[in-house]
């Protein structure tokens, strides 16, 4: 109803987007971003939106050139690297997704859940030895940062290696005795 009241109003537009794409309607979805890029070819949230209603099609080619669009308009960002790696990880293209992510990280070193991303893409194109040298580094870098200890212990839970995840969500819980997600 606000969108109808106030077809100039982006935020409703992008709301409705949002909602629609919770609820797999996917064309509406791209119906409310296409109208707020209709009035704003710039707005980078309407972009997303239209990309993830392309992907949530399965229109797999329109949703990557909508992607790399935003990679190309944002080269010092990480975002279309991110988005273009889960497309890829969605059509089961693990070691093209790592690629992605792995310019992602570049951009975003200190991201640990695009880290995480990039980890597991890894680990899905049978690059095990690499993801581990990775994560020992990602590590040993900042040693007192919690998020890199989830990170690892993340990574450990979906190998199913429990007793490496216990001793990062451990050390994390050390770092972050206030934190409820190591416990």
């Amino acid at each position: 109803k606000a969108a109808q009241l106030d077809q100039e109003h982006a935020l409703t537009h992008v709301l409705l987007a949002k909602l629609y794409l919770k609820q797999h309607r996917y064309e509406r979805a791209e119906t409310e971003a296409l109208e707020v890029l209709r009035r704003n070819p710039a707005h980078l949230e309407a972009a997303l939106l239209y990309g993830d209603s392309h992907a949530g099609r399965d229109n797999w080619g329109q949703a990557e050139t909508i992607y790399a669009r935003i990679r190309d308009q944002l080269p010092s960002s990480s975002l279309g690297y991110r988005k273009l790696g889960q497309l890829a990880r969605r059509q089961g293209l693990a070691a093209k997704a790592a690629t992605f992510y792995a310019q992602a990280v570049a951009q975003e070193p200190g991201d640990a859940d695009t880290m995480l991303q990039y980890l597991l893409s890894l680990e899905e194109a049978n690059e095990r030895r690499k993801a581990d040298y990775i994560l020992k580094k990602f590590v040993s870098d900042m040693p007192y940062d919690p998020r890199r200890w989830e990170t690892a212990a993340r990574f450990h839970r979906s190998k199913g290696h429990l007793d490496e995840a216990r001793a990062a969500w451990l050390r994390m819980s050390e770092l972050r005795p206030d934190e409820p997600r190591s416990y």
